[in-house]
């Protein structure tokens, strides 16, 4: 009785998630702007529809971030020191003040993008060698997922990893 009890409640809950990925899909499709930005998201290896959506969701509007330190300190990806006074030095981790949903949601695709992306591969080899642990590369791939989202947004073109500015 338990058994199938539980067997209809996951199913509900599968029926549930299918039902809003659908309309969250058609939310996307029934507005341009929206779904050209989703666009450029997901051209960054690493980052799919659902995470591109994500992160719309929870940044909304762009222009209400000065630059780029504000979109990673509101996500809570900015490095905390632990310090009092001079006796007391701890290692620096993450702040973890910001939205608690796109930290979850950038998770998975900073593993993907840590061999996908050869920008954020790159990065991610020099921190290891460096000698960074496993979970402070990650990390650091999570908020330079969200540099280049910021920046993707901001120039509106899609991904390009052989892009180097233009220097003046």
């Amino acid at each position: 009785e338990v058994e199938d009890s539980l067997r209809q409640t996951i199913a509900f809950m599968d029926q549930q998630i299918k039902a809003m990925e659908r309309a969250m899909r058609e939310h996307v499709a029934l507005h341009p702007d929206l779904k050209h930005r989703c666009s450029l998201l997901s051209s960054i290896p690493g980052i799919g529809r659902h995470t591109a959506s994500v992160i719309l969701g929870e940044l909304g509007d762009m222009s209400q971030f000065c630059d780029v330190r504000q979109v990673v300190a509101f996500c809570g990806l900015s490095p905390e020191i632990q310090q009092s006074g001079k006796s007391v030095r701890g290692k620096a981790k993450m702040c973890k003040k910001g939205s608690a949903r796109l930290r979850r949601a950038l998770y998975m695709p900073a593993m993907v993008a840590r061999h996908r992306n050869p920008l954020i591969k790159a990065f991610c080899d020099r921190l290891a060698a460096r000698g960074l642990c496993k979970m402070a590369v990650i990390g650091a791939a999570m908020r330079k997922l969200i540099h280049l989202a910021y920046g993707i947004l901001k120039s509106n073109r899609r991904f390009n990893p052989d892009y180097r500015p233009a220097l003046s």
